[in-house]
């Protein structure tokens, strides 16, 4: 194992370890999970989520003049100008 740190200089250490690595745990609990909860980890996360959204939101000029115009609609509705 060697452990590297990226703020301080001179902690950097390394060490031999012996160990032993199992095929499967005999004393593991497998807990059931729901398939709502199964398809949130295979969707995409947060950020993938706020990248896109960038995306659409970079390569959708028409859906933002669509949406100024809107909102100038509700302006002029509620008496603003």
């Amino acid at each position: 194992m060697f452990c590297l740190n990226d703020s301080y200089m001179g902690l950097d250490f390394g060490f031999d370890m012996d160990f032993t690595i199992l095929q499967d745990d005999p004393e593991r609990e497998i807990i059931p999970v729901n398939k709502e909860d199964q398809d949130a980890v295979k969707g995409p996360g947060l950020v993938q989520s706020m990248l896109e959204a960038q995306d659409d939101e970079a390569s959708g000029d028409e859906s933002s003049e669509d949406d100024l115009d809107t909102l100038k609609s509700k302006l002029e509705k509620a008496g603003l100008k």
